[in-house]
């Protein structure tokens, strides 16, 4: 095993005192209660911590107000920590992270290799797996069968037919004839018995009283009229 990392201040209000990362949650803050304090008002009550996971070290900003610089970049979400960077908590604390070397299972944790960038973000750290690309032949071996594949057109959709459309249509249905033939049936009943009706009132009136009532009554200037058409008089008893 490796020996614990160490922050070791370039200025600030401690510059003598290296802080030795032996916990594996570290806190920095302005209170006492954080493993390391900084008591200056440009420093949050909580204002960040490093977290340590097998050797890794990775380093949180908690939303302080004036911020947790990594090599002159402001940190904006969980970083890993690698040997020789330097780290400003507000404008006024400058520390540099020394680890001397690394752990026995570098490999295993730290999949992007010693290349890698110091300033991305540990993947594995902040509980993400990474994945890794698949091989250049494998690549090469997809695009050529996706090239082979042919393509699929999409279906063209018609219209329905003529005849499943009217089928949709809603059917009137015709008037029974034996009811139509029955209306007209009564209407005819219902004009021969007024006639009759007619006729018979006539008959009484002309037969009652020698028409007196017929000729001479309310409708003597009607029946005036229609003989005068035909040239003759209406002479009432």
């Amino acid at each position: 095993m490796n020996a614990p990392a160490q922050l070791v201040p370039k200025f600030g209000v401690s510059t003598s005192q290296a802080y030795t990362l032996t916990q594996r949650i570290t806190t920095i803050g302005r209170e006492k209660i954080n493993d390391i304090a900084l008591p200056d008002s440009e420093i949050s009550r909580r204002h960040a911590r490093i977290t340590e996971e097998a050797g890794v070290y990775t380093l949180e900003d908690l939303g302080s107000t004036n911020g947790t610089f990594v090599n002159g970049d402001r940190l904006a979400g969980i970083i890993r920590l690698h040997d020789g960077m330097t780290i400003d908590f507000g404008e006024k604390h400058r520390f540099t992270f020394v680890q001397a070397g690394t752990p026995d299972d570098a490999t295993l944790l730290d999949p992007l290799g010693q290349n890698a960038d110091p300033t991305m973000v540990d993947v594995f750290a902040a509980g993400v797996p990474a994945a890794s690309p698949p091989p250049h032949d494998m690549q090469m071996g997809l695009a050529t069968e996706l090239e082979a594949t042919p393509s699929i057109r999409p279906m063209e959709l018609t219209d329905p037919a003529p005849l499943e459309t009217e089928l949709l249509r809603p059917v009137t249905a015709a008037p029974a004839p034996k009811r139509r033939g029955r209306l007209l049936l009564g209407i005819g009943c219902l004009g021969l018995f007024v006639i009759f009706l007619c006729a018979a009132t006539f008959f009484f009136l002309d037969s009652y009283q020698d028409g007196r009532l017929l000729y001479c009554g309310p409708l003597q200037g009607l029946w005036e009229f229609l003989a005068g058409l035909v040239g003759q008089t209406v002479a009432c008893p």
